[in-house]
């Protein structure tokens, strides 16, 4: 009698752990809602116009604001950077850094306007209590969803890495 419970147990446990899920499953399941959002749409006409210069800058200061300037998220990011294949294209000549003054005003205005709304305020919520490989994970994702241009993706990678030297 003893012995059939504890097989009853062991398949279980077994059938449980099964079931289990990958941990980024679910940011990556809200990243494919988040697309379709209207804060997302306004950042990515935003991040669109101006140099690949002032779309990275712009891009830092979303990535600074959605994970709260966590240098975990940031080494975890540069660590993902470095592995795509982001190194096959034209590496962009080393330029010096952006300063507030050379961020497009337009693009500032709208990233303060993006920052104000609600779905930005349930983004920086939700992802606050991500470990920080998902969250890593998931400015990854918005990087590449953004459709930048590839000197913007080097410029990105560029002040992601002097940021955390």
């Amino acid at each position: 009698m003893k012995e059939s419970l504890l097989r009853e147990t062991i398949r279980k446990e077994i059938r449980k752990s099964l079931k289990e899920v990958d941990v980024t499953t679910g940011v990556e399941r809200e990243t494919g809602k988040i697309q379709n959002n209207a804060g997302v749409k306004m950042l990515k006409r935003a991040l669109s116009q101006g140099s690949p210069r002032q779309q990275a800058a712009g891009l830092l200061k979303v990535i600074d604001a959605i994970s709260g300037g966590s240098t975990a998220v940031k080494n975890a990011l540069v660590q993902m950077l470095k592995r795509a294949d982001l190194d096959a294209s034209d590496p962009a000549p080393a330029e010096e850094s952006v300063t507030e003054a050379e961020v497009n005003p337009a693009l500032a205005r709208k990233a303060d306007r993006l920052d104000k709304t609600q779905a930005m305020k349930m983004l920086k919520t939700a992802l606050g209590s991500k470990a920080a490989t998902q969250q890593s994970d998931f400015v990854l994702d918005l990087v590449n969803n953004l459709g930048l241009k590839d000197a913007a993706k080097q410029r990105i990678k560029m002040q992601i890495r002097k940021a955390l030297k």
